[in-house]
């Protein structure tokens, strides 16, 4: 008897570790299962979440059906008119190269004046005095071209004939008229500047009018150089050209 007692007490004692196992695999398998369902809920709602801010993004592409076509169209309306911009900007640049330094310069810096004048133009409401401004400013340009070829064939003539005839008073001639047409347009640039609505913008006119009148001062001072000098007959010539 007390062989059996001890034999069934010993197995007892033996299954006790095995229950304690079985109830451990339970626990971890219930966790695990949790775990799994709440990775799958987390998942639903980031998919949801997705999906309603989709649906929005739809729902305003059907609303807005064409808010893509007119970002397009004003970036194609933006370009063409830069393109329209610099067109007018080279129309109504100088055109002729001088080969006489001064007149060179001054080519230059009229240029740039007539490119601020077009600039200007492009921005004003007023599209009438806009206009006006941009013959002005190619005028300027073709008038530049016009001096700087009657300089350079003044140039031209050499230290003999200048003794005996004088200077080329047919081409000073051609430049003082010139000049003469830049001191009319000059005021009617003034007059205009005066009509600009935009103060900005008035400020940029009168500073290119300063411009425009500083080369006709250094253009009149040219001019003397070019006429100056002894020259047994050069009177004559003078007479001859109405200079």
């Amino acid at each position: 008897m007390r062989t059996r007692k001890f034999f069934a007490l010993m197995a007892v004692v033996l299954a006790i570790p095995s229950m304690a196992f079985a109830v451990g695999s339970n626990g971890n398998g219930g966790s695990n299962g949790n775990g799994n369902s709440s990775a799958v809920t987390s998942t639903d709602a980031t998919g949801a979440a997705s999906g309603n801010a989709n649906q929005a993004q739809n729902r305003a592409r059907t609303n807005n059906p064409g808010t893509g076509a007119m970002t397009q169209a004003q970036i194609q309306s933006q370009t063409q008119e830069e393109v329209q911009l610099q067109d007018r900007i080279r129309e109504s640049q100088p055109a002729y190269t001088p080969k006489n330094s001064q007149a060179l310069a001054r080519r230059n810096s009229v240029a740039n004046a007539a490119e601020y004048l077009v600039r200007v133009a492009e921005r004003t409401k007023n599209q009438g005095i806009g206009t006006q401004i941009r013959q002005i400013a190619r005028t300027q340009s073709q008038n530049q071209d016009k001096i700087g070829q009657s300089i350079d064939k003044a140039e031209k003539r050499s230290v003999f004939a200048k003794f005996f005839i004088g200077a080329n008073y047919e081409q000073l001639k051609v430049v003082k008229g010139t000049m003469e047409e830049n001191r009319t347009q000059i005021q009617e640039l003034q007059n205009l500047m005066a009509s600009l609505d935009n103060e900005a913008d008035q400020l940029e006119v009168a500073n290119q009018i300063i411009v425009l009148q500083n080369q006709q001062l250094e253009l009149r001072e040219q001019l003397q150089n070019l006429t100056g000098g002894f020259s047994l007959f050069g009177w004559v010539n003078r007479w001859f050209n109405k200079y």
